[in-house]
């Protein structure tokens, strides 16, 4: 089974903790600090099959720079998701053409009892957004060698 690369980012060190703890056998996860650079170094290295930003009570200025990194995922064909309350999720929300999956909760796509996501929550919707990428590419490379 391919272990899919997570680069996480975010104030919610508990929900960071639950990746390398809880979903080690799906996932290869990496942390990153909410630095613009530092983000962008961390896609050029690890090469991340998704970004998830992990929000707690983050700033306006962290904000902003998710907002500015989302155009390099955006070139890289790297989907985004963001886990948090729906406040932060409804900023998120707003960030222009973002291809991103909300796994939060609150005023989100998904609604979970109001409280945040556990472990095999997350990881049941992350495969299946693995799951679809891997559909979808193959179909285009079927459709591209007709």
């Amino acid at each position: 089974m391919k272990k899919y690369k997570v680069l996480l980012a975010g104030n919610s060190k508990k929900l960071i903790s639950n990746f390398f703890l809880q979903m080690d056998y799906s996932f290869e996860c990496m942390t990153s600090s909410v630095v613009f650079d530092d983000l962008k170094t961390h896609v050029q290295y690890f090469e991340p099959d998704i970004f998830i930003f992990c929000m707690r009570a983050e700033t306006r200025e962290d904000l902003i720079t998710i907002a500015s990194f989302h155009d390099v995922l955006g070139k890289r064909d790297i989907p985004f998701a963001a886990i948090g309350d729906s406040v932060s999720l409804d900023f998120v929300a707003k960030i222009p053409e973002t291809p991103h999956v909300h796994l939060g909760y609150g005023g989100c796509d998904y609604q979970i009892h109001q409280k945040a996501p556990d472990p095999p929550v997350i990881h049941g919707k992350l495969s299946a957004l693995f799951g679809f990428r891997v559909q979808r590419q193959q179909c285009i490379q079927y459709l591209g060698s007709a």
